[in-house]
């Protein structure tokens, strides 16, 4: 069994706290379609997943027009409110066991702020949460390591400290960057030594007297208070 120490924990929220990744990528296939942009699963899993809106606009629509960029951001807030994803299966049981352990804890995500804590808050789990980062307040999105390194400032720990819970190519590249453990989450291509465990949901994983283990990869990890 591989054992792991780790002071702190930070989950991404689309497609590792909610299942939103397919309702994401609807918003953005029917711009693409208004557009006439190709969207493959690579630029799916590139420039969508994991990104903030500006970096996919600048990315994806980098031809189009100033007024429709526009356009596309008012409607990506309009997206943003509305949206109300389920909890991936058993995480708000993972959480609140995680909670329990120990309080050093965070979302690091390229949502902004007023989605992460309405989806948080609809979900009854943001009370689980010490700290967060959103795509408001950095300047270098994921892949970039800044979101995860200033997750682990304000959690005031080590990047080597860290796990994270990461789904997208571009957020598990920002916490490995970073120097930090990941678990990957319905992400099966990116290995990396980093990457110490994989998992579809967290029906798989326990907490028990302060230890997390994943069970599918026989993963120990000791949380340190």
């Amino acid at each position: 069994m591989k054992k792991y120490s780790i002071k702190g924990i930070l989950f991404d929220m689309d497609g590792v706290l909610v299942d939103s990744n397919a309702e994401v990528e609807k918003f953005w296939r029917a711009w693409a379609r208004k557009e006439n942009v190709i969207i493959t699963d690579q630029i799916i899993a590139e420039h969508i997943y994991g990104r903030t809106t500006i970096d996919t606009i600048n990315e994806l629509f980098r031809h189009s027009d100033t007024a429709v960029k526009e356009k596309i951001i008012q409607d990506a807030l309009v997206f943003d409110r509305n949206l109300n994803p389920i909890l991936m299966q058993d995480a708000a049981r993972f959480v609140s066991e995680i909670a329990s352990a120990f309080q050093k804890i965070a979302v690091v995500t390229s949502a902004p702020l007023e989605r992460t804590q309405k989806i948080l808050q609809l979900n009854k789990i943001e009370q689980f949460f010490s700290n967060c980062v959103t795509g408001d307040e950095i300047t270098r999105g994921k892949p970039d390591p800044e979101p995860y390194l200033m997750g682990a400032a304000k959690l005031q720990l080590q990047p080597a400290e860290c796990l994270v819970f990461e789904d997208s190519n571009s957020g598990i590249i920002s916490a490995v960057t970073a120097g930090m453990y990941v678990i990957a989450v319905n992400n099966e291509s990116y290995l990396h030594e980093s990457v110490i465990g994989h998992i579809n949901n967290y029906t798989n994983l326990s907490v028990h007297n302060n230890v997390l283990n994943i069970v599918t990869d026989e993963v120990r990890i000791n949380l340190l208070t």
